[in-house]
């Protein structure tokens, strides 16, 4: 026994220093924009391995690799760029963050600053001096990693650089550098005019407020994370008349381990300040893009911003309809606009034969060919078109003729409001364009009651549908309120188009309705009332009603709670090609849950259902059944994925599941390899 201890202890020892050599060393999973890269001055290839104190040495700031630290699960995503944020030759410089020893370094104890990197200087196209905090946080210690935010980052820094803006660009920031790179932001930009911050990294919503997480989050209290609250608020600080501030947050609001205890309402700009989410509240902004190293988001603003000559609302306008189209709607992003500015990432930009042309605005800036037999000057028609812009309430330019044309439209004077009915028509409020085209007819001006009956087929017919109580119309305005298309946003007058439409026997409008009611949009918060217009919308046959009876009788929301009547509407709502409803009820069969008796054979034909449809959650579950029931177990700690587990693990992956993706890593299976055509949607 006296001989055993010491070996037991020497074992121990050899043990924990094994780990420990393991731990430091890194696998090289993937390899980006190149076919090796130079660590401790050889060329490392996918699945070499290298220590943690080797010096990395990329070729170009597009060269970058994914890497397993081994011993443990976690895969980190390194480039030239972040490493450099960091002065760092090798990782472990790179986890050390030890800004204040290194050579040359702007940190002190109470932060780090990254370099201003200088923007493109044109007054001509970016007349305002502009500052940019571009942050990318990928590597986080206890989530997801997420390393297309770091190369969102690298390219909304260099996109903003292009148009004009001096940008630092902070990379895989601790909650210090969050905080104290905010307060020196400030600071620097005293002379700038238009300051602008983008996030890039996972978020959270907690009662009321979004959260952009920092890596070094772990059990960090909520308390101690950064808000876009607190951004707003450092940025009030900073602002003075005339200045613009612009917050851009690419982050899913999750709740990332948090128990959101808050409402979903998004924040609302103040005076001066522009407002840029991903999405909507209670949505996932994914990370992943097929074919791009960037997310669907970034790619959007980068492409979006600055191309056309467009001010920043209409850019934003389009970035979020390219969004919506790439991500299939799952992902809509959310604008928020304070007033009382007017700013062009690139003024003037789609005069130059460099840039692509807009071929919507070309189309919107046209002048109809009616003004030509109006006498107007072709000093006015000029103008016209020079400042062809508007919106619903006065039109902003600087144009004497304009205003002159609004001044005596507003005044009753019939060709006037003709004159700026088309202005609007042509250009971006049609509806609104219509309403002044139709005052002039009403006094009898020919060309205005000859243009209502050609165009009777489109916002014209509109409105006399409208007017004749057409309930289809009516849903249809109630929706262009609600989403600000075509129209100033406005919940109250959605609601009231909705209630007229819903009260006409509309089954669209009656859970449009009931949605206000749930959050209290436009109209006072009521459970009940949103339970009586999504009832009978359910009734009328409508499947996204009909699954949120089916929720409403789970949880007793404004009404009393009955498994039995959820089931039943679950069930309707499925049978009618409700994805959501079908994965539920195949989700409650496989783990038994709500009130359903556990049916391996029931969970898979509704998940399949669900999966085939291309619902990520299902398509995870199963591939956790299959998993589950077809894997080969090897050992308590190893396994063999049976190939439909892996096919549908991998399409979840693909729409950025964060549960299949951890197991695809865990088992080291490619997830981006595409599904070959023996394992297709419809087996």
């Amino acid at each position: 026994m006296k001989h055993l201890l010491p070996c037991i202890a020497l074992i121990l020892m050899l043990s924990t220093a094994i780990q420990a050599v393991g731990q430091d060393t890194y696998e090289i999973l993937r390899i980006y924009n190149a076919n090796s890269i130079t660590i401790g001055n050889r060329q490392k290839k996918v699945g070499d391995r290298f220590n943690l104190n080797e010096r990395i040495d990329f070729a170009n700031k597009k060269q970058s690799f994914r890497a397993q630290k081994m011993g443990t699960s976690k895969i980190y995503y390194f480039s030239k760029e972040t490493l450099k944020a960091k002065k760092a030759k090798s990782l472990k410089d790179y986890f050390i963050n030890n800004y204040h020893k290194v050579k040359g370094s702007t940190r002190s104890e109470s932060g780090n600053f990254p370099e201003i990197s200088q923007g493109e200087h044109n007054i001509a196209n970016y007349p305002e001096k502009r500052i940019a905090l571009v942050i990318g946080n990928g590597n986080y210690n206890d989530l997801e990693v997420l390393p297309n935010a770091l190369n969102d980052a690298r390219d909304v820094s260099d996109r903003l650089k292009q148009l004009g803006f001096d940008v630092a660009t902070l990379y895989d920031a601790d909650i210090n550098d969050m905080q104290t790179s905010v307060t020196s932001f400030f600071q620097l930009a005293q002379s700038y005019q238009v300051a602008l911050i983008y996030f890039a990294g996972h978020g959270l919503r907690y009662e009321g407020k979004d959260y952009l997480l920092a890596i070094d989050r772990g059990d960090l209290s909520i308390k101690d994370e950064c808000s876009l609250d607190y951004l707003i608020e450092e940025s009030e600080k900073w602002k003075s008349n005339g200045k613009v501030m612009i917050f851009v947050i690419d982050a899913c609001r999750n709740q990332a381990g948090f128990a959101n205890a808050g409402d979903n309402r998004a924040i609302e700009a103040k005076k001066g300040t522009a407002i840029l989410q991903s999405t909507s509240s209670g949505q996932v902004a994914m990370d992943s893009d097929a074919g791009s190293g960037n997310s669907p988001f970034a790619r959007a603003f980068i492409n979006g911003i600055g191309q056309s000559g467009n001010d920043m609302e209409e850019d934003f306008f389009d970035i979020r309809r390219e969004v919506m189209s790439n991500t299939a709607n799952r992902q809509n992003p959310r604008t928020s606009f304070g007033g009382g500015f007017d700013f062009y990432f690139c003024k003037g930009c789609n005069d130059t034969p460099n840039n692509k042309k807009n071929e919507l605005n070309e189309k919107k800036a046209a002048v109809p060919d009616t003004l030509a037999s109006i006498s107007l000057t072709e000093e006015q028609i000029s103008e016209i078109k020079k400042y062809y812009k508007g919106l619903p309430h006065t039109i902003i330019c600087n144009s004497d003729s304009i205003n002159l044309i609004e001044r005596t439209a507003q005044e009753g004077d019939k060709r006037s409001q003709y004159i700026l009915g088309l202005y609007y028509y042509n250009g971006a409020y049609p509806i609104h364009g219509y309403k002044w085209i139709r005052l002039a007819a009403e006094q009898g001006y020919t060309e205005a009651i000859d243009f209502i009956k050609k165009e009777h087929t489109s916002i014209g017919g509109m409105y006399l549908r409208l007017d004749m109580g057409d309930s289809y119309m009516e849903y249809q305005f109630g929706r262009m309120y609600e989403e600000g298309d075509l129209v100033p946003k406005s919940y109250i007058e959605a609601a009231k188009y909705y209630k007229k439409s819903a009260e006409h026997g509309n089954c669209d409008a009656q859970y449009a309705l009931s949605r206000l009611y749930h959050n209290g949009y436009g109209v006072p918060q009521s459970f009940d009332e949103a339970f009586k217009w999504a009832l009978l919308a359910a009734k009328n046959g409508l499947a996204d009603a009909q699954y949120w009876v089916a929720m409403y009788y789970l949880h007793g929301t404004g009404c009393k709670q009955s498994d039995a009547l959820s089931k039943k509407w679950l069930l309707k709502a499925a049978n009618q090609e409700d994805h959501q409803a079908q994965f539920e009820i195949g989700f409650n069969y496989l783990t038994g849950l709500d009130g359903y008796i556990q049916s391996g054979k029931k969970a898979e034909k509704w998940l399949l259902k669900a999966a085939r449809s291309g619902h990520g959650d299902a398509q995870y579950w199963l591939g956790f059944y299959y998993d589950d029931t077809e894997s080969l177990v090897i050992s308590n700690t190893k396994r063999i994925l049976s190939d439909n587990a892996i096919k549908w693990y991998r399409l979840a992956a693909q729409k950025g599941q964060p549960l299949a993706i951890k197991v695809l890593k865990e088992h080291h299976i490619d997830i981006e390899e595409s599904i070959n055509s023996t394992n297709n949607l419809s087996q």
